[in-house]
């Protein structure tokens, strides 16, 4: 299950949860009580995306959004129109659906952010994996006569420069007179 946190073979909800009304205090709000739901746990996952880099990722059903929608739909359920505070249990139920609204709206712009920070590092090391496959096809192509006559090439000419280097630091003033 997706929303239940680390416990994935757990339903993050129960439904018979739902039948039940909330409790109502004396200006007919309800408060929050995400454990008389919710059955999941609070471990949210980590990913390293990169050296040094982490992200936190997944919504459980805890979250403040779920909570305030199901605590809604527990109202609607729940209280019947005879019910002398009806209209201001609704309102309370309607302000709750409104305030998850917002609240998803926000997991979305962050969940959003990740997907946005996961692709720029997705295209940085794709970018890595191809200049270094580059190199590497460079290096496994060469021409290994090419290669060698040329090292022998540099060999004769580094040993050239030292031997000129040698006959350069024995001379001295004198040698001139």
């Amino acid at each position: 299950y997706l929303f239940a946190g680390s416990k994935t073979e757990t339903k993050p909800v129960q439904a018979g949860n739902l039948d039940t009304a909330p409790t109502f205090d004396a200006s007919n709000n309800t408060t929050a009580e995400p454990s008389f739901y919710y059955q999941g746990d609070d471990t949210t996952l980590k990913a390293r995306i990169d050296e040094g880099v982490e992200i936190n990722y997944g919504v459980t059903a805890a979250d403040s959004g779920f909570e305030k929608l199901i605590r809604a739909v527990r109202i609607m359920k729940s209280v019947d129109v005879g019910d002398a505070n009806y209209i201001a249990k609704y309102q309370d139920a309607l302000d709750l659906v409104i305030s998850a609204e917002e609240r998803f709206q926000a997991v979305e712009l962050d969940i959003g952010t990740k997907i946005q920070q996961l692709d720029s590092t997705n295209t940085k090391l794709d970018d890595s994996r191809n200049f270094l496959s580059g190199i590497i096809s460079d290096i496994e192509s060469v021409d290994t006569f090419t290669a060698i006559a040329e090292l022998t090439q540099d060999q004769t000419m580094l040993e050239a420069s030292y031997s000129t280097l040698v006959r350069l630091s024995r001379l001295n003033l004198t040698s001139f007179f």
